[in-house]
């Protein structure tokens, strides 16, 4: 997601950052809070979470993944 974010002209999360905190404060015309925030929460289970990422949460994250991408100004 940096990468792609970065290479549309939106600045690095700085060290320390969560990824809530630095997706809400991009320039996001075409992504709506409500899908930065599921997108950060699935982002956080599949990280943290001790339960296995299931298929559908992972096409759900893809899908949103995608979205933020080209939601993003760049």
């Amino acid at each position: 997601l940096g990468v792609g974010l970065i290479s549309r002209g939106q600045p690095k999360r700085a060290p320390g950052e969560g990824l809530r905190p630095y997706l809400l404060s991009l320039d996001r015309p075409g992504v709506g809070r409500a899908v930065l925030e599921r997108y950060a929460e699935l982002y956080d289970r599949a990280r943290f979470h001790p339960a296995p990422f299931g298929k559908e949460e992972l096409a759900e994250f893809e899908a949103l993944h995608r979205e933020v991408l080209l939601g993003v100004r760049g």
